[in-house]
């Protein structure tokens, strides 16, 4: 996860300013019903103020948080300082958004990523570019816009390292840009000289606690939402969770119980291994276990959870609308603290589907208690591969029960440029199961790692056999990556070289095609990639090949699921390993080159599948049945890497 932060940074031109800046939040907050904050008494509102050189830096906690528009901030702040103003925020590290304010206007904007969230037009982009010239009173002596032009251009793979790049231009202290209220509160960053504390005058309702018994309803949010369902899919073996949530609505009380029942139960579905509950804030740690209890009746099955000793909170007087007027993260806070929640854990037994409800029960208000229903959909356990670690959940091989993809995965062992000529006539041959290059979706990362991957809708595709060349990874697909099912391509190796270099992986190239929708599709396309890769293997220095059908695609070229599973996560694209391991078995075929081929026992591979000859190495065919690709992998299991083979190899990799 990435850091996400918010600061000003007020250009000032003598020591009165912070004198000023102080005198502006008490005047300002005043009109919106705040005051100073007794020592003792908990802020609504903390500002810090920093100093650095010509700069002062303000770490406001409700810019952090949301509740004040960072721009409308900088905007006033501007206006009454008469001063040059510039507001950061950083995303995850992924965008980089500043604005520049002078006497309240705002002069100029730059935003890293500014189809993020959502594609934009091309003039939304251009608004956004950054205007170098607007920037140039505040540009370091001897820089001038061309420097800033750069950083603007650069597009760095951290939004962070641009913020430093544009401070330096501006002679901000790199401390004193880099952080936001929550990490200068904690330590992190410049110390500040000066604390401002407010708190609202006029209390709010949610403040004040319910009092009676306990009263369990729906929590927030879901108040509107009656007779609704949770769905949960889970796969026979897995470890499974279902969960139940109500909200205290009125006093404290003490003891709790947890009852499941229903459909997916009384079939045995599902059985219950564990409950526990969780009282309030998960920030609390207020939580207790309990064994749970089996009850039957006839044909029905309740299983019963005690916690006599569990406090529950009191709920607070208020609607949702008060709520609703708290800062986005008092709110959240506010909305579990009055919670009653609990865990279910399940042991999936048997594929169906089936009903269950979780009730809440307030031991001393029993009449008040409060159900989720959730529905299961539990599909039958995929293959487990032959070296999968034991501790491997049984959700993690669903993409070995899914047929929703038909894939090619194929390696070189020659040269990135030469790949690259063969690779681009290859994806000549998939244009028409790509469609629109125009509606196709790119991501291209760079072979300088400093640099951000550049991501597009559309893509020309007379340049991919040149982009294939000159960059690390290209992936093209027919939707994004939020997408359930695409079709697409990719070619390189890892996304980040290793420090040996990229010289010293195989470049790997993939296509996949989307068959959920067109199961009958799935033979031609499986036919087409398998010529592909036949010619692959005899005239292109294939190393090995792999044509399959799982819920998967290659859209990341060094991990397949078959990989994941048995613990190898890395060191995969090295000509050592693809000339020593294969990397998956899957219903389809699989093509050993001559080093791979060697290494196998051939009478007892072609006793259990079928086997030919392919250039100097072997095609095998594997079967859509678990029992057959079984019987493959025991017959080439001197290919299959442990776990330790792995470990050593992303050492290897790394030194």
């Amino acid at each position: 996860m990435g850091a996400f932060f918010t600061n000003l940074q007020v250009r000032s031109g003598n020591e009165a300013d912070v004198e000023r800046l102080v005198a502006f939040y008490g005047a300002h907050l005043g009109s919106l019903g705040l005051a100073v904050a007794e020592a003792d008494a908990l802020a609504d509102r903390t500002i810090l103020i920093a100093r650095s050189g010509p700069w002062i830096a303000i770490y406001d906690e409700a810019t952090d948080t949301g509740a004040v528009e960072l721009a409308d901030l900088a905007s006033t702040v501007s206006s009454s300082l008469g001063a040059a103003v510039v507001s950061v925020r950083v995303h995850d590290s992924d965008i980089l958004d500043l604005e520049l304010f002078e006497a309240g206007e705002r002069r100029d904007r730059y935003c890293s990523a500014p189809d993020y969230f959502e594609p934009v037009s091309e003039t939304e982009r251009r608004e956004v570019a950054g205007r170098p010239a607007a920037w140039r009173p505040l540009l370091a002596e001897g820089k001038d816009e061309t420097d800033l032009a750069r950083v603007f251009a650069e597009k760095l793979l951290f939004a962070e390292h641009t913020l430093r790049e544009v401070g330096d231009l501006l002679t901000i202290d790199r401390t004193q840009l880099g952080v936001g209220y929550r990490y200068a509160a904690d330590g992190h960053g410049p110390k500040a000289e000066i604390e401002l504390r407010y708190r609202a005058k006029v209390r709010p309702a949610h403040e004040t606690l319910a009092d009676g018994l306990p009263r369990l309803g729906a929590r927030y949010g879901m108040d509107h939402f009656q007779g609704h369902t949770t769905e949960h899919a889970f796969m026979v073996g897995s470890p499974a969770q279902i969960a139940g949530t109500a909200r205290n609505l009125g006093g404290h009380g003490r003891g709790v119980e947890v009852w499941v029942e229903g459909e997916a139960l009384d079939r045995g579905l599902v059985t219950v291994s564990a409950m526990n509950v969780v009282m309030g804030s998960p920030h609390a740690r207020c939580h207790a276990e309990a064994i749970p209890e089996e009850r039957r009746d006839g044909g029905r099955v309740r299983v019963v959870g005690t916690f006599p000793d569990a406090p529950i909170p009191p709920g607070f007087v208020g609607d949702l609308d008060s709520l609703m007027r708290a800062r986005p993260d008092k709110m959240v806070e506010i909305m579990y603290a009055s919670n009653v929640h609990t865990n279910v854990h399940l042991d999936v037994r048997t594929a169906g589907a089936g009903g269950l409800r979780v009730t809440l029960v307030p031991l001393e208000n029993r009449e008040s208690s409060y159900a989720d229903d959730v529905v299961l959909s539990i599909a039958k356990a995929a293959p487990r591969p032959l070296r999968a670690q034991p501790e491997v959940h049984a959700h993690q091989l669903a993409p070995f029960a899914g047929r929703s993809r038909v894939f090619l995965l194929v390696s070189f062992d020659t040269t990135r440029e030469v790949a690259a000529t063969s690779c681009a006539r290859f994806a000549a041959e998939w244009q028409f199961v790509l469609g629109n290059p125009k509606r196709l979706h790119a991501t291209i990362f760079h072979r300088d790692r400093k640099l951000a991957p550049t991501t597009k809708k559309g893509f020309d595709l007379s340049k991919l056999e040149a982009t294939f060349r000159d960059t690390q990874v290209v992936t093209l697909a027919t939707g994004t990556a939020m997408d359930a099912s695409t079709s697409g391509l990719a070619f390189g190796t890892r996304i980040l070289p290793p420090p040996a270099g990229d010289a010293a992986l195989c470049p790997t190239f993939a296509l996949w095609a989307d068959v959920s929708k067109d199961a009958a599709s799935r033979a031609r396309y499986e036919e087409m990639l398998s010529a592909i890769a036949e010619r692959a293997m005899t005239e292109h220095s294939g190393i090995q090949a792999l044509v399959g059908c799982w819920g998967w695609a290659p859209t990341t070229l060094d991990s397949t699921p078959y990989e994941e599973v048995c613990g190898i996560h890395g060191g995969t694209l090295a000509r050592s390993w693809l000339t020593r391991f294969v990397r998956a078995v899957a219903p389809g075929k699989l093509w050993l080159g001559k080093d791979l081929a060697a290494r196998v026992d051939r009478a007892a591979l072609e006793a259990v599948a079928p086997v030919a000859e392919c250039g100097p190495g072997l095609r095998v065919g594997v079967a859509d049945d678990a029992a057959k690709l079984r019987a493959i992998e025991e017959a080439i299991a001197p290919l299959l890497p442990t776990m330790d083979e792995g470990f050593a190899a992303m050492r290897a990799e790394r030194a």
